[in-house]
């Protein structure tokens, strides 16, 4: 028998897995402020005990209010990541006019610094998501915020045009 089977260890992948440890604690319509004045709209998922968190940033013009992104921000803010949830600018909460991609590089720049810079942010943030999610990351990376970490960009568009 081996030493690990003796001593009781698993080591199992299901049993490496992040467990949902945390409770969540929800803040809806969060206003986070542009260069410009404008302010978008984010819902914002923590652990609800005090502490510092590395950030889950998803950026959408679908309505960050959708189940798809509710459940996915509650999941990994049981796991101990805040989950920021933003409405792109022009889109459904979040103020300002919507021209696709043409505020993408400022605006992720803006809520990247807003994100890493927040008292319950551990100053680690990375950016997911698919379709124009993916692609919003690709355009907010090479402005340099130092608190962008990683990008996991999924099935994103390789072209668009500017208006």
């Amino acid at each position: 028998m081996s030493a690990s089977a003796l001593s009781g260890e698993s080591h199992s992948w299901q049993d490496r897995l992040s467990q949902p440890d945390h409770e969540v604690a929800v803040r809806i319509d969060v206003r986070v402020p542009m260069r410009d004045g404008v302010e978008l709209s984010a819902d914002v998922y923590l652990p609800a005990k005090e502490g510092k968190w590395p950030v889950i940033l998803e950026r959408t013009p679908y309505d960050n209010s959708r189940n798809f992104y509710v459940n996915r921000a509650r999941y990994f803010a049981r796991r101990g990541y805040a989950y920021v949830v933003q409405d792109c600018r022009g889109r459904n909460d979040s103020d300002g006019k919507w021209y696709a991609w043409s505020h993408e590089i400022n605006d992720g720049r803006d809520t990247l610094d807003w994100c890493g810079t927040q008292s319950w942010s551990d100053g680690n943030v990375g950016m997911n998501g698919m379709s124009y999610m993916g692609l919003v990351q690709w355009m907010a990376a090479p402005t340099g915020s130092p608190y962008l970490k990683t990008i996991i960009p999924i099935m994103a568009p390789f072209n668009c045009t500017l208006q």
